[in-house]
């Protein structure tokens, strides 16, 4: 249950609004409700405080992020997908997933993170990224190495 200070648009007035079900109102958007003031249903608006402000730049830069990884992805040919506040990058060779919102990053393959699903135990994980501070564009290049290492390797073998 969330509460948020509105207005109506026909009236003004502002009112405290209580919603209890999602999607929630960002800024912007129009929805109706009645009006103590007007004494009929009239659209309302969520009024642009600060707490509102800060949502809606950080729902921005967050889409600018997703949007950021998803263009260097395509540019070195792999396929992304969002889920929650990891990414999971389709390759060539294998499928990679890491959480791009913390500092330390720890990188899984694609058999640690669907094994894990499963069973619930820690599996393998690419640890040189756990304990070292890193980009997710250091990550999505090292990714490409090790992807271009390994098709050399794979070709080697046959």
């Amino acid at each position: 249950m969330r509460q948020y200070l509105c207005e109506c648009s026909a009236c003004k007035n502002q009112y405290t609004l209580w919603f209890d079900q999602e999607p929630f109102p960002i800024l912007g958007d129009s929805f109706p409700r009645q009006c103590l003031n007007c004494g009929k249903a009239t659209p309302f608006q969520r009024v642009a405080t600060r707490k509102a402000r800060s949502e809606l730049r950080a729902i921005e830069e967050e889409r600018a992020l997703r949007e950021a990884i998803s263009a260097e992805c395509r540019r070195r040919g792999f396929t992304c997908t969002f889920l929650y506040q990891s990414v999971i990058i389709q390759t060539a060779v294998a499928h990679w997933k890491f959480d791009y919102h913390v500092a330390r990053k720890t990188l899984w393959h694609e058999s640690t993170y669907q094994v894990n699903l499963e069973t619930g135990i820690p599996a393998v994980r690419h640890k040189q990224f756990e304990e070292r501070k890193i980009s997710w564009q250091e990550v999505i290049s090292y990714i490409d190495r090790h992807d271009q290492w390994k098709a050399k390797q794979q070709k080697k073998e046959s």
